[in-house]
């Protein structure tokens, strides 16, 4: 019984890192889908667009460290 609960467990495990990474693919993906329609509604230049896709960049680089703390020493 002990070892059909573990393995039930683990696909639990699984499919939640899976959702997780789907997740965080698609964080990464949207702005790239919606980088046109933002260049045509405010009229932006490329050095315009890149500096909102580097501070994307930076704001979910700085924001991982402290939840990734968190998610470390968390319960």
């Amino acid at each position: 019984m002990q070892n059909s609960t573990q393995a039930a467990n683990a696909w639990r495990i699984l499919f939640l890192l899976f959702l997780a990474n789907l997740f965080n693919f698609f964080d990464r993906t949207i702005p790239a889908i919606i980088i046109e329609p933002i260049r045509m509604e405010w009229h932006l230049s490329d050095f315009q667009l890149g500096i909102i896709g580097t501070a994307f960049t930076i704001v979910y680089a700085i924001a991982g460290l402290p939840l990734g703390r968190l998610a470390d020493t968390g319960s």
